[in-house]
């Protein structure tokens, strides 16, 4: 509920705390923006692993790979994939590092992507040049939220998305 001067009126938090919450300004737009594209680019990079996990089983000689057979989660499907790719190139150790290099970015995408969905209470246009949104990263806690994001941090983890993408197409390669 917004008043008269585009501020929404008071978003209550965990503990009691209190934040006013500006919506004015192409930046806060631009964070409200960039959290839907955080969870577009998440999707693809799920879906992109998935395609990759069906691919590896195929060449390793599965005669019926399909989506209905992956794993429920990502950690799950990160770690179908890692097995996949060990089994293709056993003892190139430069392209075992990189797969775990890239299963741990991954892996990191996953926290913050879980952090934003799971744990988001507030947010802030208050700093124009760079507004926030604010997370609670213990969800089994009635403590006070603890994660401050800004818009450019959610920009940098929309890029590591996407490099992420063009890193497991590279892997798939090699």
């Amino acid at each position: 509920m917004r008043d008269g001067q585009g501020v929404d009126l008071v978003a209550e938090l965990r503990g009691g705390e209190k934040v006013r919450t500006s919506w004015a300004g192409l930046a806060f737009e631009e964070l409200m923006a960039n959290i839907g594209l955080l969870m577009v680019h998440w999707s693809r990079l799920e879906h992109h692993l998935s395609d990759e996990i069906i691919r590896l089983r195929s060449i390793s000689g599965d005669l019926a790979p399909s989506k209905n057979r992956l794993r429920a989660t990502s950690s799950e499907r990160l770690a179908e994939w890692r097995a996949l790719q060990s089994r293709r190139k056993r003892g190139e150790r430069a392209f075992h590092a990189a797969v775990e290099e890239l299963a741990e970015r991954i892996q990191s995408l996953a926290r913050l992507r879980s952090l934003v969905t799971l744990g988001f209470v507030g947010a802030s246009g208050e700093d124009e040049a760079d507004p926030w949104i604010l997370c609670n990263s213990n969800l089994s806690s009635a403590g006070p939220p603890d994660a401050r994001l800004t818009r450019s941090d959610l920009a940098a983890a929309i890029a590591e998305m996407e490099q992420c993408e063009r890193d497991l197409t590279l892997l798939g390669a090699a």
